[in-house]
């Protein structure tokens, strides 16, 4: 028990704490997934100078978007709770970049929430 005492111990001190979403974030881009493409999509959003928020499950992807700078949100993009967070309301344009993306696109919360945009990004692997 000493042992996993220690690794929950170092577990939590190795995870950063997020940075809270700001909460006057407007106009800017969402992007569902931190893989491959959706990193790709970042780096171009962020060439244009696109305000942009990460959402993500996968933690270490997570920890990656926030070690690139960026404003992200753990969670599924098919939670009002995550998309609440994410001010997806108050987001210009959503990016989907995911391989499920039509069961995000399709969900009632993410539609709902999103004003403007939503654009679907297929995963495939080449």
């Amino acid at each position: 028990n000493n042992i996993l005492a220690k690794r929950d111990a170092a577990e939590k001190q190795a995870v950063p704490i997020a940075p809270p979403v700001p909460d006057d974030l407007a106009g800017h881009a969402l992007v569902i997934g931190y893989g491959r493409v959706g990193l790709e999509l970042s780096k171009i959003l962020i060439k244009r100078g696109v305000a942009m928020l990460v959402v993500e499950e996968d933690a270490d992807r997570i920890a990656r978007a926030r070690a690139d700078g960026l404003l992200a949100v753990r969670g599924n993009a098919n939670s009002t709770a995550v998309l609440e967070e994410a001010r997806a309301r108050q987001a210009s344009l959503a990016i989907v970049a995911v391989p499920q993306a039509r069961s995000v696109v399709r969900a009632a919360s993410p539609r709902r929430l999103v004003r403007t945009v939503w654009q679907s990004v297929r995963n495939s692997r080449r």
